[in-house]
């Protein structure tokens, strides 16, 4: 008999249990079939054919191959990115951005008062210890 999803952990983990109607010990891992999935680290959910989900990371926090706002976006987890925003920036979509985001936003320096316009990408760099800071 194959392996089915309860005998992979980090499947198990992200299966969901509330809005799948099979159990995880019928399954197979190699199943084309689409199923529910949820992280209980961010709580992003979605759907995905069992078999693709051997990769084991979650599309949001883990992969960025999806922005969830409060999770990975790049207002959230760029420390100081807020304070140099100018307030004329379209909030909503920026909190929509990952950290390699090539859109344009508008920048101001509350010191000085000068504005600029620069890719979000160009105004992110890694702060040492894991995190990200404004260049």
């Amino acid at each position: 008999m194959g392996k089915k999803v309860s005998d992979i952990p980090h499947m198990l983990k992200m299966w969901d249990f509330e809005l799948n109607t099979d159990e995880p010990d019928k399954v197979s891992v190699h199943l084309e079939a689409p199923r529910y999935w949820k992280c209980t680290d961010c709580g992003y959910s979605w759907t995905s054919s069992v078999r693709y989900r051997s990769s084991g990371k979650c599309p949001c926090h883990e992969s960025n191959k999806v922005i969830m706002k409060g999770v990975n976006d790049a207002l959230t987890i760029v420390k100081g990115l807020s304070d140099r925003l100018d307030e004329d920036n379209d909030f909503d979509l920026i909190h929509t951005q990952g950290i390699d985001s090539s859109i344009s936003v508008n920048l101001y320096c509350r010191e000085c008062g000068r504005k600029w316009s620069a890719m979000l990408k160009s105004q992110v760099k890694k702060d040492g210890s894991g995190g990200y800071i404004v260049a």
